[in-house]
Order: structure tokens, then C-alpha cells, then sequence
């Protein structure tokens, strides 16, 4: 009886062991650069900023190897969202990987990329709070949105999304 129940549990948890975001990847994220196994990509060039392709919404959108990637932030009361392809998920349902909540980031401040981890692929935006207003070792703290990558079909699509706040000072001790 014990070994049914113990797979059962298996079974039933197993896909929240598989969509969970290696803690690697956040500090790559968090920190726009290598680290440990995961590889940050920045997402050069010029972003395209549209007003009217989402309703509501202003778009801050990148292309990335065919596929565009980008932070939608919400004009009336309209949720932000983060936007890659045609698939647009709202913040508000990121998983979060703390106590706080997921907040709206300004888009021309933050950070776009893509992180590799074992042969996985989780798009990164990332931000120090809007960076003005802030001073002194609030500088220091950093918010997250990762969102894992599955390339089945013809473009990449968010499989979940996640929220982290780190101190990037912290990262590595």
C-alpha cells in the first residue's frame, strides 16, 4: 500500500518537478550575464514599440532568431503582459518564487534575453524596479520574469511564467 501511494505521489507531483526554474537561471537572469551552467543571451538591436497591436496595451517587442519577444504594459486597467510570438500571458499569473507579488515593470528599463540551461531554453526580463527614484543599496535588488521555453511546433511558447526579486549581492555567497 505504501509503495502505491508513493507512486501515486510521484506521478501526481512530477510536473511541478518538471516546471520548475533551476535557481541558476533566475541568477542568470537577475544578473544579465553567465552563470554557473546557464548561458545569458542579450537580445540586441533595435525593439519595436507599437500602441495598437495589442488593445490596451503598449508594446516593447524584440526579434529574436524569427520569433518576437517582448513586455506588454497595460494603459487603462488592463493587465501587462509578457508577449512572445502571438502568445501573451498576463504577470499576474506568474508563480512566484518569494512572498511578493508580481509588479508591473517599465519595458524601456528592463532587460530582454534568453537563458540556457540543459539544453533548456526560459525567456528573461528583468529589472531593477524602474531604476529611477531608487538610490543606495535598493539599487541592488532585481525582479524577474522567467518564463520556460517549449519549441514544439514552428515558433517557441511559454510553457509557465515565474516572478523572482533577488538581491543580486547575494547571488553566489
Amino acid at each position: 500500500m505504501k509503495q502505491t501511494l508513493t507512486l501515486l505521489a510521484g506521478i501526481a507531483l512530477s510536473p511541478l518537478g518538471i516546471a520548475q526554474v533551476p535557481s541558476s537561471v533566475f541568477d542568470s537572469c537577475v544578473l544579465a550575464e553567465d552563470y554557473k551552467t546557464a548561458t545569458y543571451q542579450e537580445f540586441t538591436g533595435d525593439a519595436v514599440i507599437s500602441d495598437d497591436e495589442i488593445p490596451g496595451h503598449l508594446l516593447l517587442i524584440y526579434q529574436h532568431k524569427g520569433s518576437g519577444y517582448g513586455y506588454a504594459s497595460g494603459t487603462t486597467n488592463q493587465p501587462d503582459l509578457l508577449v512572445v510570438g502571438r502568445q501573451r500571458v498576463s504577470i499576474l499569473t506568474a508563480k512566484r518564487t518569494g512572498n511578493e507579488r508580481p509588479e508591473k515593470i517599465d519595458p524601456t528599463q528592463a532587460i530582454y534575453g534568453i537563458v540556457h540551461y540543459n539544453a533548456r531554453a526560459y525567456y528573461c526580463v528583468a529589472s531593477n524596479f524602474e531604476g529611477l527614484g531608487r538610490s543606495g543599496s535598493f539599487q541592488n535588488i532585481r525582479v524577474a520574469y522567467v518564463a520556460p521555453l517549449s519549441t514544439s511546433g514552428k515558433a517557441p511558447k511559454m510553457s509557465a511564467l515565474y516572478y523572482t526579486v533577488r538581491d543580486i549581492r547575494k547571488i553566489g555567497k
